[in-house]
């Protein structure tokens, strides 16, 4: 009987410590964030925005419609990004053509927007706008 008591002591405590340690069943508490991203200027299409949380975490994603805009997704469930600090990136997503073949030319952003990005945002609990004005000569804009 005290075997009986303590194994539903040790089940009670580990659903306790799995529901604090995972938001109450909910993850990480996440902020919506929404945007434009625009290159020089002018709206970026055809683009994916990608927030790296920095201290390792869920990567969130969204995609930039033809006025540059985007809603970031988090899961299936939740649109936003963890509550904390991200690196940015923003990687163009190279268009099919109309024949089903690649395009010869294709304009690259620089890496100092994707694979080497220095952008980075704190994202908070709650709803925000993250505009990304981005340069051709790679210049990182302050946040």
């Amino acid at each position: 009987m005290a075997f009986r008591g303590f194994v539903w002591k040790a089940f009670t405590c580990g659903i306790l410590t799995l529901s604090v340690g995972c938001g109450a069943f909910g993850g990480a508490e996440v902020g919506e964030v929404t945007g434009k991203v625009t290159l020089d200027g002018e709206p970026l299409s055809d683009a994916e925005v990608a927030f790296v949380p920095t201290s390792g975490g869920t990567t969130s994603t969204g995609y930039t419609s033809e006025d540059g805009s985007y809603l970031l997704v988090y899961d299936a469930e939740r649109d936003g990004a963890e509550v904390g600090e991200h690196t940015i990136r923003v990687t163009r997503i190279q268009p099919e053509a109309q024949d089903g073949e690649t395009p010869k030319q294709y304009e690259k952003l620089p890496a100092s927007y994707n694979t080497e990005s220095e952008l980075k945002i704190e994202v908070k609990s709650g709803s925000q706008t993250v505009d990304i004005p981005l340069k051709s000569d790679g210049t990182v804009p302050t946040l």
